[in-house]
């Protein structure tokens, strides 16, 4: 019994001085991870990922429709949010202006407010221009670039047929002259007209088509009416009796006299050149329109 003691005493002890030299042993040295993609370092290691994305035809319309709550508010966005950020290849808090010569947008400085003067907001651009493919482009390398060299990187959008996947948008919001470089048109603002001369067609013959009004409109000039624009014309003190017209005939020389087809309205028997004064309101110019699509060559 003794020597079996012994030989045990003597294993233990030899598996306990290889535990004494094992935590001994010093720390192997870190391992180097390159920082750069193996398949850039010498071209020798390729490439081992792949993205199986779709490229349907519904990438490529706008990327932010009318219906689509961006702002998780449960309400569809109608137009331009100017409180939210949107994704693009414009930098929403950049500035920027169009280059005719190489037909292109340039930065030109920074806003803290998303506002420019007299130039495009990045934010708005982004908006306006982007289709759905462009924003998977953007996420996954950057962007589809037309100009790709050292000193110079020109994204490009993606290719719009002249079809359905063309889209429009239309602006008409105060601040318009601080997103682009245009302001809204003078003839949105409301013209106040006291008298309203209207030549009535004989009993019997009166309807939609045949009645006409004459509005002698002062301060309205070429630029703020045009043939064919649409004049809402409303009562001042109650908005609720209205008529629509479009502009037929016009007369500038002194006080402008604009003479309005009627083609709804609420109860012509009851409208009297009395009942104004009327305000009128140029729905046809008060608002830009941006149309979204690639120009053939």
């Amino acid at each position: 019994m003794s020597t079996i003691r012994q030989k045990l005493a003597l294993a233990i002890g030899i598996f306990l001085l290889g535990m004494g030299q094992a935590t001994a042993v010093d720390p192997a040295p870190p391992l180097a991870i390159s920082q750069d993609p193996l398949f850039l370092i010498g071209g020798a290691i390729p490439p081992r990922a792949v993205l199986n994305v779709s490229n349907d035809n519904q990438l490529f319309f706008n990327a932010y429709p009318e219906y689509a709550d961006l702002t998780g508010n449960g309400e569809p966005e109608r137009g331009y949010n100017h409180a939210f950020d949107y994704f693009g290849y414009f930098d929403p808090e950049k500035c920027y202006s169009f280059n005719t010569s190489s037909s292109r947008f340039v930065p030109e400085s920074i806003t803290a407010n998303k506002y420019c003067s007299g130039e495009w907001s990045g934010n708005f651009l982004n908006w306006l221009t982007m289709a759905r493919i462009d924003t998977v482009r953007k996420i996954l390398y950057g962007g589809k670039r037309a100009i790709d060299e050292e000193d110079l990187t020109v994204l490009e959008r993606s290719y719009l047929p002249n079809d359905a996947h063309s889209w429009v948008r239309y602006y008409d919001g105060d601040d318009i002259n601080q997103l682009t470089p245009f302001s809204l048109p003078n003839a949105r603002q409301v013209r106040s007209v006291s008298q309203v001369e209207m030549a009535r067609p004989p009993r019997g013959q009166r309807n939609a088509t045949t009645y006409r009004r004459t509005f002698n409109v002062a301060g309205w000039t070429n630029s703020d009416v045009q043939l064919g624009d649409q004049i809402e014309i409303r009562l001042e003190n109650d908005p609720e009796t209205w008529m629509l017209g479009v502009v037929r005939d016009r007369n500038l020389g002194g006080t402008p006299t604009i003479s309005i087809q009627i083609t709804s309205f609420d109860d012509p028997n009851n409208l009297s050149g009395d009942q104004g004064p009327w305000e009128l309101v140029n729905r046809s110019r008060r608002g830009i329109s941006f149309c979204n699509t690639t120009a053939s060559n």
